[in-house]
Order: C-alpha cells, then structure tokens, then sequence
C-alpha cells in the first residue's frame, strides 16, 4: 500500500471519519554540498519522487491528535504542553512527535496560528537513509498548518521554521538544505542554494541520459545522536565557509560499494510538479452534519 493510502486508512480507522485535507512534502538528494550548508557553502539538492503524507482535519479541541501509522503509535499535545515536550497526561512525547511538535512551537513563536488538527501520516521516505525523512515531515505538518490556520508564507520561509523546529526543539543542529529541498524543489530540476545569501538558481535536469541513483549501503544514520547534536560549531567543520583560509580541507577517496549492495536502490527521480487526485469519497462530518470532500494540498 501506498504511504498516502496507508495515511488515509489510518486516519479513518483512528478518526472515524474521512479526512478533509492530504498534505505531501517530498524528501531530498544532495548531488553536491554535504556538511557545507551549517557552513554558508553552496549545495545542489533536488526533490525526489518519495514524500511524506498526511491526512488531517481540525480537530474540535485544543488538543492535536496525531497518529504514525508507520509506527503504530499516537501522540497528542496542546500548546500548554509543547515548551516541556509532553502529552496531556504528562507523559514525554514519543522521540517521532518531536518534529510535528516542533513545527507547531516554531509556527507559534513565529505568532502563526496552528489549529489543534487530527491526523495521521505515514511516509515511503526510507528512515536514516539521508534521503531527509524528518524534513518532509516538518514541511508536510507546515503545509497542513497553513491550510487550517488560513496563512501562507513563502516557502523559504517555511523551510526556515522548519529548521529552527529541528534545532532548537528536536536538537539537532542542520542548516537549512533539507527544508528548503522539501519546500522549494522543482519538476525536472535541480536546486542551487547559496546558504549564506539563500539565493537560489534552478538548474534543469531533463537530459535522458543522466539518471539519479540512490544507492542502499545499509548503513543508517541518526543526526541526533552524531556530530549534529552538538551544540555550537560542527566538526569536523569548526571553520566557516569550509576551510576557504580559515582550515584544512580533507580529500576522502570514493569506495566502489559491493555488488550486493549496489543491487538494492531504486531511481530517484526529480518529482513532477502535479497533486495527485483523491480517491476517497466525501462522508458526511459528525459535527456539521455536511458532505465534506477531500482535497490535497502540497509544496509540489
């Protein structure tokens, strides 16, 4: 099944109801630039064809409801709650809900308004691949936030909340290269970012002949628990602009990876600027008594 199907059917199993709105944010690869945007450098990220999904409604309390279907867990929380990551019952919000949780606290001191939501998302990004999975969440709960608070920022400047949610509530220090693939990526192009200026170039990637592969070496990372939940400046680059005069800069040989390994990837294509149509019928809404159809929003 589909992670936006998977979304969906978790929402109306928890829920009982069908969501009014599906939001999607994409994940990102990096085809130059690693390590340097904490460091004012230059990166070339595109979107991929992989993304988080959410379905969601507005909930009719203050109190935001949020299921991971991939994880089989809930979680809720107020805005009382957020400044101590905690749920109602005052138990600690599961290690995942830190990143909607996040962007809620984020949005708020940005003085956004989040409407409590229900929802439930699942995602097809694969978790600790460095392919941006915790960003796509960020910038899927921004989108749906925006949706039910009536508000739109420029998409910049939602990835920039979603990297203050990340740093300053999840803890891990990124610059801001996930967000603003997730948020600004373009069909069939790739996306040059200045992270010092944060101006942007766009550069097509439509040559047949050029393919993006992402490979599988079965090694998994967590950013929270490296280099990057360490706070002040990252080693190795304790340097601004990457050692331009200010440090050395290493050169690391490029290791052929196995053949076993090399055989499990999948293409990661550049996403098509479309929204998806829903399949899923309108129902009539416990509280309006009204037929409420579904509709999609997305960054792409």
């Amino acid at each position: 099944m589909n992670p936006r199907d998977t979304a969906i059917q978790a929402f109306q199993k928890r829920f009982l109801q069908t969501p009014l709105y599906i939001a999607r944010a994409p994940g990102r690869v990096n085809l130059l630039g690693e390590h340097v945007d904490y460091n004012d450098g230059f990166v070339l990220p595109a979107a991929i064809d992989r993304a988080t999904y959410i379905a969601f409604s507005p909930a009719f309390t203050d109190q935001t409801a949020l299921v991971a279907a991939d994880f089989g867990e809930e979680a809720q929380f107020t805005p009382e709650t957020l400044p101590a990551k905690t749920q109602p019952d005052g138990s600690p919000l599961p290690e995942w809900a830190h990143y909607p949780a996040g962007v809620a606290w984020a949005l708020g001191g940005a003085s956004l308004s989040t409407p409590a939501m229900q929802a439930a998302f699942s995602s097809d990004i694969p978790r600790g691949s460095g392919l941006s999975s915790s960003a796509s969440i960020e910038m899927a709960f921004g989108v749906a936030w925006s949706t039910l608070g009536a508000w739109k920022l420029p998409p910049m400047q939602l990835a920039l909340l979603g990297q203050k949610a990340e740093n300053q509530y999840v803890g891990v220090n990124c610059g801001i290269m996930d967000q603003f693939a997730s948020a600004c990526g373009e069909a069939d192009r790739l996306m040059l970012l200045d992270c010092r200026s944060r101006t942007t170039t766009s550069v097509p990637m439509t040559d047949p002949a050029v393919t993006v592969l992402v490979i599988n070496t079965n090694v998994r990372h967590k950013l929270a628990e490296s280099e990057y939940g360490i706070s002040g400046p990252h080693p190795p680059c304790w340097f601004r602009g990457c050692g331009l005069g200010h440090g050395p800069v290493a050169v690391v040989p490029f290791k052929v990876p196995r053949q076993e390994l090399v055989d499990d990837f999948f293409v990661a294509l550049v996403y098509k600027a479309a929204i998806l149509p829903v399949h899923v019928g309108p129902q009539r809404h416990a509280k309006s008594g009204g037929s409420l159809p579904v509709r999609q929003v997305s960054f792409l």
